[in-house]
């Protein structure tokens, strides 16, 4: 807490050196990171579910979608990717992350208001979380939820527009998966 009063600037005297902007008064850059490490092992391409949402009419704002994902539990943090974990605020495996649809494919937090990106990628590997079920609702409510306040639509791994149908599959890759992990724990 300060308790010195800091005078209001007037624009000419705005030092060049960047500052922590007023943009974040929601959620600070500190708390908006995570120092935990994602994953420990790169998972295998069958094992991952990808939903991408695309801007319908416009590329999706950074300041706007730096809002939503950390109000669904995303946080910045390694490989300049968005984590959201399994118990909370980094705490429990990784549910799903979510890349720049744009190479490298990272976030630079401190850049967030002036990124503009025609796309983002959530993905999860069903390895990962305890629970990957419930980590691919997330994934997709956090999904929907961007496409919703950013104007944006969901897309599936073959970019093809997401229906039903897909969300479907996805839940029964799932199914598929945790079943064929029982058998092969109890051999």
């Amino acid at each position: 807490t300060y308790t010195t009063e800091i005078p209001v600037k007037q624009k000419e005297d705005i030092p060049e050196q960047p500052e922590q902007n007023s943009l974040f008064d929601e959620v600070s850059l500190e708390q908006a990171r995570t120092d935990r490490k994602a994953r420990e092992s790169v998972p295998e391409p069958e094992e991952v579910l990808v939903i991408t949402v695309v801007g319908k009419q416009q590329p999706l704002d950074g300041q706007a979608l730096l809002q939503v994902v950390l109000a669904c539990g995303l946080r910045h943090g390694d490989m300049n990717l968005f984590h959201r974990f399994e118990e909370g605020i980094d705490k429990g495996a990784v549910q799903f992350s979510m890349a720049n649809a744009v190479n490298p494919g990272t976030f630079d937090l401190e850049r967030m208001n002036e990124l503009s990106t025609p796309g983002v990628s959530f993905f999860m590997s069903m390895s990962e979380p305890k629970d990957p079920k419930n980590a691919f609702e997330c994934m997709l409510a956090t999904a929907e939820t961007v496409a919703k306040h950013l104007g944006g639509d969901l897309l599936d791994e073959n970019r093809s527009v997401m229906r039903p149908q897909t969300k479907a599959h996805y839940r029964e890759r799932i199914t598929e998966y945790e079943m064929h992990n029982r058998s092969r724990r109890h051999h």
